[in-house]
């Protein structure tokens, strides 16, 4: 087993310390990350349930326009 000297021992106790401390402000920057998307999730949620709504709506004007087609063409064969 080796010894280790009071200098190596100082030496790759600061680069574990160096190390952590990259470690942890990587994980600092993660929770604005996660709040960005969180936020964009949200964002996207409510677009897609905005979008749901307008699609109904415009389900219901279809069926309305063919409705008052099909009494169009009643009316006209009615005519005729």
């Amino acid at each position: 087993m080796t010894e280790l000297t009071l200098e190596e021992l100082r030496q790759n106790t600061d680069d574990w310390v160096k190390d952590m401390n990259s470690k942890v402000e990587q994980l600092t920057n993660v929770p604005d990350t996660v709040v960005e998307n969180t936020g964009n999730i949200q964002h996207n949620y409510e677009l897609v349930t905005d979008l749901r709504s307008e699609i109904e709506d415009l389900k219901q004007e279809i069926k309305l326009l063919k409705l008052m087609h099909l009494v169009a063409l009643k009316e006209k064969n009615l005519k005729h």
